[in-house]
């Protein structure tokens, strides 16, 4: 294979090349992105960009839905979806204002909390913010990650490490969301769903803060 093609895998793996002139270099560097994968975040433009589940995931009654939410600073915005299913809003985690965060009328998530505490404010400074809630029925599930379930009212930033558990704390589905050599598909730890963030270029990655 030549050198510019295997140059263009290690990049394509969210390597660094450190010789592109030399064959056994690049296949150090690439073996390198394989082995230890390059940790950073995916941040959606709120315009097109957003998280699609490969197939809804259930909350059951009593389990949780947790997820580290960040957003740029300065950058505060009206009403962006945090999280919605994949038809309705029933499950649902949206911004009232710039900073306070509201589940749906439904009721079907309840018990809100940010960083543990329920004065659920999450403001755009640049960090990230660890998002709580509970279901409190069976019927609950979650499809897409940054916008409504009608693909609007996009956010602008990012998650890492969606955690659905059941009502025993058991981990049903973890996607760090954080592997940028994974590229567009984010594949999950735990469980079978996987996260594709839809309109995906590449060039949404950046350092963890």
């Amino acid at each position: 294979m030549r050198n510019d093609l295997l140059e263009q895998i290690v990049i394509a793996s969210g390597g660094n090349v450190t010789n592109k002139d030399d064959r056994n270099a690049l296949l150090s560097d690439w073996l390198a992105a394989v082995e230890s994968p390059q940790i950073e975040m995916a941040v959606t433009d709120g315009a097109t960009k957003y998280w699609k589940l490969t197939s809804p995931v259930t909350i059951p009654q009593g389990g949780s839905i947790e997820f580290d939410l960040y957003r740029p600073s300065g950058l505060a915005r009206t009403n962006e979806y945090v999280i919605s299913g994949e038809s309705d809003t029933n499950t649902a985690i949206f911004f009232g204002g710039e900073s306070s965060l509201l589940v749906g009328s439904s009721g079907y998530i309840a018990s809100l909390t940010v960083d543990g505490s329920e004065v659920n404010e999450a403001p755009a400074d640049g960090s990230f913010y660890k998002i709580s809630a509970v279901s409190t029925t069976n019927l609950s599930e979650v499809k897409n990650l940054g916008c409504r379930f009608s693909f609007e009212r996009l956010i602008l930033g990012a998650f890492k490490d969606l955690i659905i558990k059941d009502s025993q704390g058991e981990i049903i589905n973890h996607i760090p969301l954080t592997n940028k050599s994974q590229g567009a598909t984010q594949l999950a730890t735990v469980g079978n769903v996987n996260a594709t963030m839809i309109n995906y270029t590449g060039d949404e990655w950046e350092p963890l803060p």
